[in-house]
């Protein structure tokens, strides 16, 4: 197995406290990886960070609700900006003045999703290396999915941990209003059932429901997850 793709198998089959930022430094010709979530279910933080001052570039971006990681999850599409000193970006034009002022020379962003599910982004940040190749690309896209499965997994494991009286306590037919509330989810994000078990589950602690109460919400459409002011 080759060096690209050991790295990549690791980090599909990592644990949720296994590093998030270091597979990308590890395969690709970057200088720092930022993993951060976007709004939506999961609120706009950053998760993990192979270097502080890229840390730092991306909690700004954070705070401004503009920058090449909110594009990317916008369009789905990666962004690419080699030379920040001659780039153009009519979306975020203040999140690249601040850019500018650091040492980074150049960086691209790719969107973290899961089916319809938006999550989040990564942004590689580089110090005078070229542009990828068409290898790189797909390395870092293949990256990017892994690293989108282990946030929705491990993003709700304190609080899966926290709510598990709500959850321990099902019984039927809540059970079965559960498993029902769960396909529903998972039809309406394009997710596995697992994964939208766990969006639940992240919500209804979020919220302090017990679960049987999220999923009768979910089920009589009082509550759409897709069009909640949560997940915008």
């Amino acid at each position: 197995m080759s060096r690209s793709s050991d790295a990549i198998h690791r980090a599909g089959d990592g644990d949720e406290d296994d590093d998030l930022a270091g597979p990308f430094v590890t395969v690709l010709p970057i200088a720092a990886a930022v993993v951060s979530t976007l709004g939506g279910i999961f609120g706009s933080a950053v998760v993990d960070a192979s270097d502080p001052s890229a840390a730092a570039a991306d909690e700004e971006q954070v705070t401004l609700g503009e920058g090449p990681g909110w594009s990317a999850l916008r369009h789905r599409s990666a962004v690419t900006v080699y030379d920040l000193a001659t780039a153009t970006a009519e979306e975020w034009p203040t999140a690249l003045t601040m850019l500018r002022q650091t040492d980074w020379s150049g960086l691209l962003s790719f969107p973290l999703f899961v089916g319809s599910l938006d999550i989040g982004a990564v942004t590689l940040y580089m110090s005078g290396a070229g542009p990828f190749s068409s290898a790189q690309m797909s390395d870092a896209t293949c990256l990017a999915g892994h690293t989108a499965q282990r946030i929705l997994a491990g993003a709700v494991r304190d609080m899966a941990a926290g709510s598990t009286p709500a959850v321990s306590s099902v019984m039927q037919p809540s059970g079965r209003r559960i498993h029902q509330a769960t396909g529903m989810v998972s039809a309406q994000f394009g997710v596995a059932v697992e994964d939208a078990l766990l969006v639940i589950r992240a919500r209804a602690f979020a919220d302090d429901q017990p679960l049987p109460t999220l999923a009768e919400a979910i089920l009589e459409r009082r509550l759409d997850l897709r069009h909640d002011p949560g997940n915008q």
